[in-house]
């Protein structure tokens, strides 16, 4: 929520007058009154009841409300004006921040999210990885019986032809030199 008061401009031309003063107690009269009517919009209640209705019941990491000032100068005067001002914020689960402070916030917003995205889906991660590991089983499995079928293969076909070449090429052999021709193939 973007909060401004013309105060801040009032400041400016009061500094270092008599009306200073009375100007700070303006912006910090102004700037409470924000921070209260923000405290009171429940944006954190409805931006946790719209995610539990499209999520359901799922763990919410952190939602921030944020008190957006136009600059960083803004958000140091009302600091030093109102020394509890940060105080009273951060007990309202307020942040203040300027533009370079919402960058820094926007920042961590998008890391969360990205973390919170990867550990919604681990236990889905983790399932998934047993079913490969389990299928790496099957398959290395099938592969070792295949091996172990070439060579079984391998040996037996080396049987045969030890077998061929030592019996039956001379039993032939014996058969020809008997007299009995044996057909050319």
């Amino acid at each position: 929520d973007s909060k401004a008061s013309k105060f801040f401009l009032e400041l400016a031309e009061a500094e270092g007058t008599k009306r200073e003063h009375e100007v700070l107690e303006n912006i910090i009269r102004s700037m409470n009154k924000h921070l209260n009517d923000l405290s009171s919009k429940g944006y954190l209640e409805a931006v946790i009841d719209d995610i539990r209705k499209r999520d359901g019941d799922m763990e919410i990491g952190n939602v921030q409300t944020v008190m957006f000032l136009c600059n960083e100068a803004h958000v140091n005067k009302i600091a030093q004006a109102d020394p509890e001002f940060m105080s009273k914020a951060k007990a309202k689960n307020i942040v203040i921040s300027g533009p370079t402070g919402l960058q820094g916030l926007l920042a961590f917003a998008h890391y969360s999210i990205k973390r919170q995205k990867r550990d919604k889906n681990r236990e889905a991660l983790i399932k998934e990885i047993t079913n490969l590991l389990g299928s790496i089983s099957t398959v290395v499995g099938h592969a070792m019986k295949v091996g172990n079928g070439i060579k079984a293969s391998a040996t037996n076909y080396e049987k045969l032809v030890s077998s061929i070449n030592s019996n039956l090429l001379s039993n032939a052999k014996n058969i020809t030199k008997l007299g009995m021709p044996l057909p050319s193939n």
